[in-house]
């Protein structure tokens, strides 16, 4: 059996490629109260991302892509 699971890893490891990622490294959401405009409150949203530009694949990098944000109420859900 132990002979088995070590040719298994052996036979995995000959078919194993590097593999380069590009991840979000981080980010800050933030929001600012505007005011008022009847029964609504506004508000400004700004949304910044972080992305290893440096040692990822470039063609991973993606700026134009749309956020999408939602705000949910717990109270009236």
């Amino acid at each position: 059996m132990l002979k088995r699971i070590i040719f298994f890893i052996l036979l995995l490891s000959a078919f194993a490629h590097n593999l380069y990622a590009s991840h979000i490294v981080g980010g800050d959401v933030t929001y600012k109260y505007i005011g008022s405009s009847g029964s609504s409150s506004v508000y400004e949203i700004t949304i910044i991302i972080y992305q290893d530009c440096q040692n990822g694949q470039p063609s991973a990098i993606q700026d134009d892509y749309p956020v999408y944000l939602a705000i949910y109420d717990a109270a009236t859900k």
